[in-house]
């Protein structure tokens, strides 16, 4: 008797094993260099350099926390932003992308994150993303596998305020404003502690030139997709700080850089996983005209944004 009618269902199935096979084979050998990424210790800059801050010396300084989407989260911290009016923040766009600002808050006064005892809570009305930034199509999804990434221009958002906050504001720098690098600065952030804790940190550091921003963003190497081959970017849209190290985390994002008590810059990204590499700020005054239009359109729990 033919066995015909067996053999063929059983080579069907080895031959979609093979296949499967060829097509995870890469993930598997790939996933280890992925895990050993995200577990390289974060390195602790010298400590006459770093230390503690306080939002009693920095009251423009927030945090935006997302308590629906990150409940378990000290605070449900997930980025930073600076109060530049009393009913306004900015902050990075890729922190907010197209969420409903029901589902945001804004902490202010709060140097632990774990003391939900302190400072004060505020809802979010509004939000604005620069569309430069939010409609930006970044193509192939794995094109820096084989070429550099294009970063979008234009990392930067405004959040309007249910209600206003007594909190000092931080000026912007203006849009004619002279170039920062060379110019000493401090970074802020809640992930720049040696232990990693969610308390506020001060890191002294200094603004870069462009140049070197970009050939180290150009040459930064990553083994989590997509950028294995460096990125690129417009100078108008960024700027970078370093002091050789890289000196904020992802969470981070949308932390000021501060340069004579001025917002010159908007945490935005890091080129890649060397700790050498700088880290990267949307530049204010390229967008300081956009920002301030909705900051004065806008009053304390405004629900739209032109």
């Amino acid at each position: 008797m033919s066995d015909g009618g067996t053999r063929a269902p059983r080579r069907g199935r080895r031959w979609v094993l093979r296949v499967g096979g060829i097509l995870l084979a890469p993930l598997v050998l790939y996933a280890p260099f992925v895990v050993w990424e995200y577990n390289l210790d974060f390195p602790a800059p010298p400590s006459d350099e770093h230390a503690a801050a306080s939002t009693e010396d920095y009251p423009w300084l927030v945090a935006i926390s997302y308590p629906e989407q990150y409940p378990d989260k000290p605070s449900a911290k997930g980025c930073v932003g600076a109060l530049v009016a009393p009913h306004a923040v900015v902050t990075a766009a890729h922190c907010v992308g197209r969420s409903n600002p029901s589902g945001l808050e804004v902490v202010a006064d709060r140097d632990d994150l774990e003391d939900e005892g302190s400072g004060v809570s505020v809802g979010v009305s509004a939000l604005w993303g620069h569309p430069d930034f939010m409609n930006f199509d970044p193509g192939f999804a794995l094109r820096g596998t084989y070429q550099a990434v294009e970063l979008a221009p234009a990392d930067i958002a405004v959040l309007v305020l249910e209600e206003e906050l007594p909190n000092e504001p931080l000026p912007l720098a203006a849009a004619d404003a002279d170039s920062p690098e060379g110019e000493p600065t401090s970074l802020l952030g809640y992930r720049l502690s040696p232990d990693d804790e969610p308390r506020l940190w001060r890191q002294w550091s200094t603004v870069v030139d462009d140049e070197t921003c970009q050939e180290r963003a150009d040459s930064a190497r990553r083994m989590i997709l997509p950028q294995w081959h460096g990125a690129y970017y417009d100078n108008d849209a960024y700027l970078c700080a370093s002091d050789g190290r890289t000196l904020l985390r992802g969470s981070d994002s949308g932390s000021p850089l501060v340069v004579d008590g001025e917002l010159v810059g908007v945490a935005a990204f890091g080129a890649g996983a060397d700790f050498s590499l700088p880290s990267y700020f949307t530049r204010v005054s390229t967008y300081a005209e956009d920002i301030q239009e909705r900051v004065d359109a806008s009053s304390a729990g405004a629900t739209s944004l032109p």
